[in-house]
């Protein structure tokens, strides 16, 4: 029996997730500091901040402010990093923009395959692109190209451009 316990402790002790927020849990904050695309008002997003300087710093009011800040849509990463100074702690809240397609351009292709491969891509202007986006248009690229003949055909695909508001242009290079 003993040992079966010890194992179950084990098990427990192994996958505890630990706690980041303990050594500031219930410091007061100081100041909140805003990190964010340079098109959003750092005003207005931290009126949707439930913690203000003075306040002791919870786990509940730290949950309440990064989920406000995600219902926005605007966001695909909220980051709080915290420092501490002398008794108290600074947060900074870090917001990722959501990036979106912008426009894509189509190299090495004639005009009329270019549209039978737009067509084929389905994409439209304002998809939200994340990490693995840009490999599935290459790879859907790919495909559509040597169902269409061209088997030896490459495709590269290039951000040429971010801009201020998170949208991203593309360059498709297609060598034949």
């Amino acid at each position: 029996m003993a040992p079966l316990i010890a194992c179950i402790i084990t098990a427990l002790v192994g996958t505890a997730t630990p706690d980041k927020l303990s050594p500031y849990r219930g410091q007061p904050v100081v100041a909140i500091n805003i990190d964010a695309p340079i098109t959003e008002n750092p005003d207005e997003l931290k009126k949707l901040i439930s913690i203000e300087p003075g306040f002791l710093l919870g786990t509940t009011d730290l949950h309440t402010s990064i989920k406000r800040l995600y219902s926005l849509g605007r966001f695909s990463n909220v980051i709080v990093h915290a420092k501490r100074l002398a008794g108290a702690v600074e947060l900074t809240f870090e917001l990722k923009p959501i990036f979106r397609l912008g426009e894509l351009e189509i190299e090495g292709l004639s005009s009329d395959d270019e549209l039978r491969l737009r067509l084929a891509l389905g994409l439209s202007n304002h998809l939200e692109i994340d990490s693995g986006t840009e490999a599935e248009i290459t790879a859907k690229a790919q495909s559509f190209l040597k169902d269409i003949g061209y088997q030896q055909a490459s495709v590269t695909l290039n951000r040429t451009w971010t801009d201020a508001t998170a949208h991203i242009d593309l360059l498709m290079e297609i060598d034949l």
